[in-house]
């Protein structure tokens, strides 16, 4: 009798912890209508999550255990309060405040700044005063290396942005934009650089930007740690899907523990051009060093295969993309996919791995053998350009929110795209005018994801939303691959 195949990870993951109980995140507040929407969706990931106000709070066994409490008290901070979240964290504990938890009104806490170490200075103070803004909050990633910071994060789009920890140059960063909220400004540091900065914050309001690196911090805290994150004042910041999975992340990051990242490889072989076009080293128009960017700040890590791909090869790759292959018009010596090679990538998408294939328009891309590879998904580039795009081929269409690859939509830029032709498993992910832009088909436990262009190279990343699209994409492929099948049958 043959042995049943062995479950996925991730779902056998799933099952265990069904099994076992899990400790409570207990949400302490004064203010139910934002924790309630914080709650259901820590309650979407499975977390047995507990609201309680201070009261209540005081009330119950010190002891109790639990996965994490959060803090979100506006008003006055009770001092048993104060003394149990301070003593909770300093025993091993993970202690999660937000918003208004290190806020003026908690001056009069006697503990309570000093053990976040904080200081927060009169309004009138003539340096560094406090202060309460209200408009656009542009949250950075400061630390793209840290798990919770990139863990299956999307960011909205990339800003310019210059870290208040001068001197400092100017960067390019991932943002989340959180339209008409609460900042504060000058939250002092006390503690030299116990902290580990993770966001920063950016606001324009009355034609003048403010920038602090305050948006979000980890403190250890005897046994245990502390992280603060600003924004949350009200019920959509904790709905917006980026700082939604931070504020998890923040739950279930443990210290010190090896957290394998997704490897994103990108062909380097059958696209081997004198420029670096489509290689993560190529900063250039025409290179994918910026999602190179998008990627590690999502938590993946990349790779360049420069050979012929087969089983062996393509071990402990999660995720190819196989981009544009040369054609002889752009190669003395173009190095074509074989039928040996469509077999070995067939066989390892089967076996769970993700192919993206990025055509492009005729004479930029070898159609006869990227067909060859793609008909075997049921997806076949056609060799023209797609309708009702402008005339100099410029196409630019408004995505509508779609679950579960897109939730909150975009306008999709991209130029001279080919359309696909789709048959069999194979489904269309993006259409416009009646024609396919994208598709997806699922193979055995794998993946293929089809764009008959390359799309997010550097010219045209931060065009329109491509940027965000393109994070929705890969959040998709790589952190959401259970939900991909159950979506994908």
């Amino acid at each position: 009798m043959k042995a049943p195949a062995p479950l996925p990870n991730a779902l056998l993951g799933f099952l265990l912890a069904a099994l076992v109980p899990a400790q409570p995140v207990y949400i302490v507040h004064d203010d139910p209508a934002p924790m309630q929407a914080l709650a259901a969706g820590y309650r979407q990931h499975g977390l047995n999550v507990r609201l309680e106000d201070q009261r209540v709070f005081r009330g119950t066994a010190e002891s109790r255990p639990a996965q994490a409490i959060v803090m979100y008290v506006h008003g006055t901070l009770d001092p048993e309060v104060e003394r149990r979240l301070i003593g909770y964290a300093e025993r091993g504990g993970r202690l999660i405040v937000l918003h208004h938890g290190a806020a003026s009104g908690k001056v009069a806490a006697t503990r309570w700044l000093p053990f976040l170490g904080l200081e927060i200075l009169p309004r009138g103070a003539p340096e560094h005063a406090w202060d309460v803004l209200r408009g656009e909050c542009r949250l950075v990633n400061l630390n793209p290396s840290h798990y919770v910071t990139s863990h299956g994060v999307v960011y909205d789009r990339r800003i310019r942005y210059t870290p208040s920890d001068s001197p400092s140059s100017a960067q390019q960063l991932p943002a989340i934009v959180l339209p008409a909220t609460e900042i504060f400004l000058n939250q002092l540091f006390t503690d030299g650089r116990r902290k580990t900065v993770l966001l920063g914050l950016n606001t324009t309001i009355g034609g003048k930007q403010y920038t602090q690196d305050r948006g979000g911090w980890l403190l250890p805290a005897g046994e245990g740690h502390v992280f603060y994150f600003q924004a949350g004042h009200q019920a959509s910041d904790f709905e917006h899907p980026g700082y939604a999975r931070i504020l998890l992340n923040a739950v279930l990051w443990r210290p010190g523990s090896a957290v394998r990242s997704p490897i994103v490889a990108v062909d380097a072989f059958h696209n081997d051009e004198k420029e670096t076009h489509y290689r993560w080293e190529g900063t250039d128009p025409g290179g994918f060093s910026s999602l190179a960017a998008l990627l590690a700040g999502m938590g993946a890590r990349t790779r360049s295969l420069r050979q012929r791909l087969t089983t062996q090869y393509l071990a402990g790759v999660d995720c190819l993309i196989l981009a544009a292959p040369d054609t002889p018009a752009e190669s003395g010596a173009p190095r074509y996919i074989t039928n040996l090679e469509v077999q070995s990538l067939a066989a390892w998408v089967r076996n769970g791995g993700t192919l993206v294939l990025l055509g492009n328009n005729r004479g930029n891309a070898g159609f006869v053998h990227l067909n060859r590879l793609a008909r075997r998904f049921g997806i076949r580039f056609a060799e023209r350009t797609v309708g009702g795009a402008a005339a100099d081929g410029r196409l630019k269409f408004d995505v509508a929110p779609s679950s579960p690859v897109f939730p909150r939509g975009g306008a999709f830029y991209a130029e001279d795209v080919v359309p696909l032709e789709i048959a069999g498993t194979a489904r269309p992910l993006l259409q416009h005018n009646g024609e396919v832009i994208m598709a997806i088909a699922q193979f055995g436990r794998g993946t293929v994801f089809a764009l008959g262009d390359p799309w997010i190279y550097n010219k045209y990343i931060d065009t329109e939303d491509n940027w965000l699209l393109a994070s929705e994409l890969f959040r998709y492929l790589l952190f959401e691959s259970e939900l991909r099948r159950s979506v994908w049958p």
